[in-house]
């Protein structure tokens, strides 16, 4: 397995993980930040809740995605962090690949 860096990644491969994860309406602007080394998702999802007019209440959120974690107003379940972990890994986005002498090529 070879090294890739994570801003590497490519849009439809981030729309591919956050739609598995999070099954969202809506999937916006997808922006790549060098200097922190993250990407920030503009995305759209449907809560459960009505509102006044009932509803389906519809909120956007700024997801901010990094080798380790995934960064959003709600709480984001371990085990959904475990799958943005292991899709890293299959993608080549592992620091743990970069600089490995022990792997075979």
């Amino acid at each position: 397995m070879k090294y890739r860096e994570f801003l590497s990644l490519t849009n439809d491969e981030i729309k591919f993980i956050l739609n598995d994860i999070f099954h969202p309406k809506k999937i916006g602007r997808i922006k790549r930040d060098k200097e922190w080394n993250e990407i920030i998702v503009k995305m759209t999802t449907e809560w459960g809740d009505e509102d006044d007019d009932g509803g389906i209440i519809e909120i956007t959120d700024d997801v901010i995605l990094t080798i380790d974690n995934i960064q959003v107003d709600f709480q984001v379940l371990r085990e959904d962090i475990f799958k943005w972990k292991q899709f890293l890994l299959a993608k080549g986005c592992n620091k743990l690949l970069k600089d490995n002498p022990y792997l075979e090529t």
